[in-house]
């Protein structure tokens, strides 16, 4: 659920927004998501899949790309999931933009493995499990709730992988 709003790059310089969201947008694990929330949360998933991806190509370390690359990919599977709940929730259906047009997709050009960044991205990672799951827990929908609990699994799998990256690149 990282995305380039939280990354850092090689100078080890912040491009913090609260909570990675644009505008001071925070979501409440403590309610049912609302459905700006869902939207949003569209466009941060399908964000994370840019973020990840432009990660894997700042390291030459094969294990490292592959486990990039695989949650690069689990992120936009989770925006398809989001996509699924919009609908079975309010009934609509939402487009997954492409990265040129997407605000959450916009990676700094210094992006590069670092301590501080896989550090970053557990902390995420871990936040957007227990988001997922404080949203499953509030809807009504058994099968949207089933949606958000696997993306939650999924965030705490990330986070898990962010750190046997520290290990593999010995930060």
């Amino acid at each position: 659920m990282p995305g380039p709003d939280r990354a850092q790059g090689k100078q080890g310089e912040t491009e913090m927004q609260e909570e990675r969201k644009p505008g001071g947008y925070t979501a409440d694990a403590s309610a049912a998501p609302t459905l700006e929330d869902l939207k949003r949360m569209v466009l941060q998933e399908a964000g994370g899949q840019a973020f990840y991806q432009a990660l894997a190509e700042t390291t030459d370390n094969a294990d490292i790309k592959r486990l990039l690359g695989r949650t690069a990919n689990e992120e936009l599977s989770h925006a398809h999931r989001v996509q699924e709940v919009i609908q079975r929730l309010h009934g609509q259906a939402m487009a997954i933009p492409d990265h040129a047009d997407n605000p959450y997709a916009k990676v700094p050009a210094d992006l590069a493995v670092t301590r501080p960044l896989l550090e970053m991205i557990v902390a995420e990672e871990l936040k957007g499990e227990v988001l997922y799951e404080g949203w499953a827990a509030h809807v009504d929908d058994a099968e949207a709730a089933s949606l958000l609990r696997r993306n939650g699994t999924e965030e705490r799998r990330h986070a898990e992988r962010a750190q046997d990256i520290l290990k593999l690149a010995g930060l």
